[in-house]
Formats: C-alpha cells, structure tokens, sequence
C-alpha cells in the first residue's frame, strides 16, 4: 500500500527539515520544496513529460539573504544534472 501523495511530501519535508542547510551546511530552520517550471525538467535529470520534486532545507541565515532560492535553484540543478 502506498501513501497519497500529500501525505509522501509531508513525510519528506519532516526528513529534510532534518538536514543541514543546502547552502551552508548550518542548522536547518525549515525546509521547502522546488518544482521545475515546463520546459526546465531536463536541467534536473527528468525525462519530458515527467515531474520531479526537489526537496531542501535552510538555515536561518540563508533564508533571509535575498538571493536564496536563486542559490538554492542552481544548487539542485547542479545535483541532480544527470540523474535519471
């Protein structure tokens, strides 16, 4: 039996709100999800007409800087080029 899909990206978000800053390496303070727009799959290793959800954290620190999910954007770019 599978879980809904609301209830895998709660249980994901609680796991990754576990984790370092994706950024920094800090403490995290809250973590976030980032889905590709269309068009931008490729750029995160999925096949067209698939989705993929990139689940992160951030520290505190990171979250107030303006930049952020600029930097966290290129960073999950740079992870998951070329995973299939």
């Amino acid at each position: 039996m599978s879980l809904p899909l609301g209830i895998q990206a709660r249980v994901m978000l609680a796991a990754v709100a576990l984790e370092p800053c994706c950024l920094c390496g800090g403490p995290s303070n809250g973590a976030g999800i980032f889905e590709p727009g269309a068009g931008e799959s490729h750029l995160y290793g999925v096949p067209e007409g698939k989705q993929r959800w990139c689940f992160y954290s951030l520290c505190r620190s990171c979250q107030g800087e303006a930049d952020a999910f600029d930097r966290v954007e290129a960073h999950l770019q740079t992870l998951c080029r070329g995973v299939r």
